[in-house]
């Protein structure tokens, strides 16, 4: 049995500094897209598929009109009758996800502090409730010595008083 000791460590306080690096990489992840169980996610998107190029490339201008902007990390997919875009989500949509997202971020930071927090209490009541068991334990121990020194004391002075009075 290995008898390592857990120190207690202070309490983590909400970092609105931290909660901003946090968020930032969320956000990166979210515009750029992330591995995900062996597939690529890309989350901030929309894939659209044609058969023909000429299709492709019409919607293209339309999409320039509307002033939507292509996602160009992933090249176009193609194949024959087969032409694959994707597009940044239309702005409001994106912007309500990443809302969404910085609040979720948030979120799980503040419960990542919770939790570490609880870790960290549980740890020193279950070290100072040790500590005042090992105090009594050790208080029972010396009252019980005592006890024993004070038994033998009597034994002997029996022992010695019977053997002197014969």
């Amino acid at each position: 049995m290995t008898n390592t000791k857990q120190h207690v460590q202070q309490p983590k306080l909400f970092n609105a500094e931290e909660l901003s690096i946090r968020q930032e990489k969320a956000r990166k992840r979210y515009l750029t897209g992330y591995m995900e169980h062996s597939s690529f996610r890309f989350p901030a998107t929309e894939m659209f598929n044609f058969p023909r190029w000429e299709d492709a490339l019409d919607f293209v201008e339309k999409m320039t009109k509307e002033g939507r902007e292509r996602y160009t990390l992933t090249p176009i997919q193609t194949a024959v009758g087969y032409v694959g875009l994707r597009y940044y989500k239309e702005k409001s949509i994106l912007d309500q996800e990443l809302i969404e997202l910085d609040a979720k971020v948030e979120e799980e930071y503040r419960q990542e502090l919770e939790s570490f927090n609880n870790q960290q209490k549980a740890l020193l009541t279950e070290q100072l409730l040790q500590a005042e068991l090992n105090k009594e334990r050790k208080k029972e121990e010396d009252r019980l010595s005592k006890l024993r020194i004070k038994a033998e004391q009597e034994a002997n002075e029996y022992f010695q008083s019977a053997m002197e009075s014969k």
